[in-house]
């Protein structure tokens, strides 16, 4: 394979902002932690609750073919206060709206806000439900791309070996198809997380079976 050029790599490097959002600190702070000052975190978008599920969330995020509605694809229709006849795709708006806060009401006394949420949340607009993200999955070709640009990323930021790099890129490989010949039903962020998980803990490796 003939090596790069030195004009290849600031058009590898945008690609990989455009794609992922990177910037100097593409895996710390910036890749979506949250952050009390940060000016991004003013909205309800976020996924799990490990520093990798945070991480791979926005990976996924800053490219995701859509952002779906998790109640009217998950949820039950049959729930009481379901608004959803089926379970649909429904993209959902930017973050815009603002949960009202909780309040209590006590015999003899004012009313009380318990809890007031300032993030702004996103919006089902087919169904009225607030929130509940869900990132659409890409194809096997689109999501193997992206976890392609994330290691090499990876090898230049993060001192990821090349070695490793290619076995992450083989349980990626792995985990999709399984996904997409429903042997096992993971999701692009779920299977980014183990990526993640395994890049900042290479020693982990050893423990999956792919």
């Amino acid at each position: 394979m003939p090596a790069s050029s030195s004009a290849d790599q600031p058009q590898r490097q945008s690609t990989s902002r455009e794609i992922l959002g990177a910037d100097h600190d593409w895996w710390g702070e910036e890749a979506g932690l949250p952050q009390p000052d940060s000016d991004d975190r003013d909205h309800a978008d976020h996924g799990g609750t490990s520093k990798a599920e945070w991480i791979a969330h926005q990976l996924v995020k800053a490219s995701a073919p859509a952002i779906l509605s998790g109640a009217a694809l998950f949820g039950d229709p049959d729930e009481e206060f379901a608004t959803h006849d089926a379970n649909v795709e429904v993209e959902l708006t930017e973050p815009q709206e603002y949960v009202a806060p909780s309040t209590l009401s006590v015999d003899g006394e004012a009313e009380r806000e318990l809890y007031g949420d300032h993030r702004r949340v996103r919006v089902d607009e087919d169904h009225g439900y607030l929130g509940g993200v869900v990132l659409a999955d890409r194809s096997k070709h689109e999501f193997l791309g992206l976890v392609e640009i994330v290691l090499a990323m990876a090898q230049q930021h993060e001192d990821l070996r090349s070695s490793t790099a290619d076995d992450l890129a083989a349980l990626a490989r792995s985990r999709k198809e399984q996904s997409c010949d429903a042997v096992e039903d993971q999701s692009d962020v779920a299977i980014m997380t183990e990526i993640v998980e395994c890049i900042e803990t290479p020693s982990l490796l050893s423990e999956r079976d792919w």
